[in-house]
């Protein structure tokens, strides 16, 4: 065993920066081969979890056949890519969890709530276990603000750039559960400026008792429903009715531009989104540096320039000439002199800007399957597991 190498490869060529304290397990390491290198013939396991329930159990989740679903289609090529590398994957219900061919188990995104109810994490050895940061503070603060859930697992891949460089995770771009590569022909090229919709916003109606951009939606949404009528479509689960118990008496906003609920299909969604020139692409958090979801890869994808609110350094990967920034104006008023005053000349520069993205690198890196193969290479590339981490 030439630990030596092992981190050598780990620092040069991985690029993450090292826990202060780290030691090479001398059981249940694993070993595998350069990335495009056949694993050996030994037997290989990894096991998943992601909030299943009874559904998904029995490896189900990974035969689920509903085209255009968000995840059925990720698990889906999850498990072929582990399983063309000679790694067979299960749902957390289908191992052993002291077979020495299980190599792994990922949990993503759990809450602490989750986890003290788990049955299964406190029988894993501490060594096979992997945690994927998903949401931002916004949505599931545990794995942000505390400390004990992430000394339960002593690996991790995370968007955040602070769990990146405090707690040695590796740098992996937030779920989008899209192939970007899908849209690189676009099918919308032909949708002319002038016969496209104006305005449109596809959003959930939501509570958080964390600080987030809600309410700033739904000033936005209540500014253009009120000011672009006819103009401003409104689409999502939950508008004009209570999102919170106490709503029933204190009253909850109305939108007349709401036009209901769609299907749970990216596909269905990127085409509404085709439709319009503009799209308004509020985020969950602003103060999650290194958090970019799937809301501006779907304008993308739609030929749709978005107004973007979201974490002020999101120009380090998504191009700034592609986008409008929310924060350049000094009022909503602002914003729809800006929007309504567009000339095609001016609109055709911002989305020449979403084509070129859309065939260069930086746009492979929020697929899907990138994230898979990041988390195969670095589990199962020419590193050893690393435990036994000081948080």
């Amino acid at each position: 065993m030439e630990a030596f190498c092992h981190v050598e490869y780990f620092r040069r060529v991985v690029g993450q920066r090292l826990p202060m304290k780290i030691r090479l397990l001398r059981h249940g390491c694993v070993y595998g081969a350069k990335a495009g290198y056949a694993m050996s013939s030994e037997r290989h396991q990894i096991a998943l979890n992601w909030a299943f329930t009874e559904p998904d159990f029995q490896d189900r989740i990974f035969f689920y056949e509903r085209p255009g679903d968000l995840f059925p289609r990720f698990f889906a090529l999850f498990k072929e890519h582990f399983n063309n590398h000679h790694v067979e994957v299960h749902t957390i219900d289908m191992v052993d969890f002291n077979d020495p061919t299980l190599d792994y188990v990922i949990y993503v995104d759990p809450s602490w709530r989750t986890l003290l109810r788990d049955p299964f994490l406190r029988r894993i050895p501490r060594h096979k276990r992997v945690i994927v940061v998903e949401e931002p503070s916004t949505i599931n603060p545990s794995l942000h603000y505390l400390p004990w859930p992430r000394r339960m697992f002593p690996v991790g891949f995370s968007w955040q750039e602070e769990h990146v460089r405090k707690y040695g995770y590796v740098k992996r771009f937030a779920m989008v559960f899209r192939d970007p590569d899908q849209y690189v022909d676009n099918p919308f090229r032909d949708k002319a400026f002038d016969l496209k919709k104006h305005l449109v916003a596809i959003n959930g109606n939501r509570w958080s008792y964390m600080p987030t951009t809600y309410q700033h939606r739904i000033q936005a949404f209540q500014y253009f429903d009120q000011n672009f009528a006819g103009q401003f479509d409104l689409f999502g689960r939950g508008w004009n009715q209570p999102k919170i118990f106490y709503e029933k008496w204190t009253g909850y906003p109305r939108f007349s531009c709401y036009r209901g609920a769609l299907p749970d299909s990216v596909d269905k969604k990127i085409k509404v989104l085709s439709d319009y020139k503009f799209c308004l692409c509020f985020e969950n958090t602003l103060n999650d540096p290194g958090y970019i979801s799937e809301k501006i890869i779907d304008a993308f994808c739609a030929r749709c320039v978005p107004v973007y609110y979201g974490w002020s350094g999101a120009a380090k990967y998504i191009p700034r000439d592609g986008y409008i920034d929310f924060r350049d104006f000094r009022s909503l008023a602002d914003l729809g002199r800006f929007l309504a005053n567009m000339r095609p000349e001016e609109y055709s520069r911002y989305v020449a800007a979403i084509d070129r993205f859309m065939v260069s690198p930086g746009a492979s890196v929020f697929s899907n399957r990138h994230l898979i193969e990041l988390l195969y290479e670095r589990l199962y590339g020419q590193l050893v597991q690393v435990a036994g981490v000081t948080r």
